[in-house]
């Protein structure tokens, strides 16, 4: 391998150790050469997150119109990481147009290996770079939605964010039978729910929710509910509280329906790369029953996994996941 794409590569592993507390485990069960390109993946993703919830500095008297402006300008940049190739559109914008090598030379360190890592992985394992450009689509979606009227608009968003880099790393972990794709995208779309479900605080405090409206009416929870938990530490008790509760548990049993059949991947997969996907769909289960073990209450505070739990999560999941008969 080039000095120079092994050295991009390396800082790729950096960025991924730092910031995927919950993916890093599961990047490690690969062998070398797949671990390689999915932390290329990731720290392409996370570049995109970072710009939308961590943009560059505004001019202090800008309004929110002009940092959102900013952090949109910050979205494309990175996009432009993605190696040109396929460029069929996939739900709708996409920029996409690469970057020239003398571009690529010019650029701050970590965005130059990123590009150069998302390049040779995406030509070792003919990743196609629209469902890279489909990811920047749904985070430019942050920057304009902050709220789902339904099920099926936030399956939009999901998709893009989170079930097309299911797709992304299905050629890196290998796979024959077209019934994989079904089934990576539900993995995507599971673990973006629970996510979703997790995050609920910290999505409010950023001024998004996440959970559908109609959602909302059905269990009659209104966002001031929502905010009035939040502020006071907790969910509490009362008929309020018992609402909100069958609401949470609610988006939880979603989420762990799309985890269960997204599971159903691993059949499809090589045995060697098997371990990574069982890790993460079952460290996703596992933070969810945390979640209802707590009452469901995730206004309280963010809901973790200690680190026993998550060594014990890894270990059986891998384990799992390598004793399971192929699909036929």
């Amino acid at each position: 391998m080039d000095p120079g794409v092994r050295e991009a590569y390396r800082i790729c592993a950096r960025i991924t150790r730092a910031r995927a507390a919950n993916f890093y485990p599961a990047f490690l069960t690969l062998p070398p050469a797949r671990r390689r390109a999915l932390v290329a993946v990731y720290a392409y993703c996370r570049r995109l997150d970072d710009a939308v919830d961590d943009p560059p500095a505004a001019p202090p008297d800008a309004g929110e119109a002009e940092r959102r402006a900013i952090a949109l300008r910050e979205v494309e940049r990175i996009e432009r990481l993605v190696p040109p190739g396929d460029r069929r559109p996939l739900l709708g914008r996409g920029r996409g147009e690469g970057l020239g090598g003398a571009e690529v030379a010019a650029l701050p360190d970590a965005d130059r290996a990123i590009a150069v890592a998302l390049a040779d992985a995406a030509a070792r394992f003919m990743i196609p770079p629209r469902y890279l450009r489909a990811i920047a689509a749904g985070v430019r979606m942050d920057l304009e939605i902050r709220r789902y009227p339904d099920f099926r608009a936030l399956r939009r968003y999901a998709f893009r964010v989170a079930s097309a880099v299911g797709l992304v790393a299905l050629p890196i972990f290998g796979y024959g039978d077209p019934r994989a794709r079904a089934r990576a995208i539900d993995l995507g779309l599971g673990m973006q729910l629970a996510n979703i479900v997790r995050d609920v605080r910290e999505d409010l405090e950023r001024d998004r929710i996440y959970i559908p409206e109609e959602d909302l009416r059905r269990f009659g929870v209104g966002e001031g509910d929502l905010a009035a938990a939040a502020q006071a530490g907790g969910i509490g008790e009362g008929p309020a509280a018992a609402r909100l509760r069958a609401l949470i548990a609610f988006e939880a049993e979603r989420a762990r329906s799309f985890l269960a059949r997204g599971l159903r991947l691993l059949a499809f997969l090589p045995r060697a790369s098997r371990p990574c996907p069982s890790v993460l769909g079952r460290t996703y289960l596992a933070i969810l029953a945390r979640i209802e073990a707590r009452g469901y209450d995730v206004l309280a505070g963010r809901t973790r996994l200690s680190a026993q739990k998550k060594i014990a999560v890894v270990l059986g999941a891998a384990l799992r996941a390598l004793l399971l008969p192929a699909s036929r």
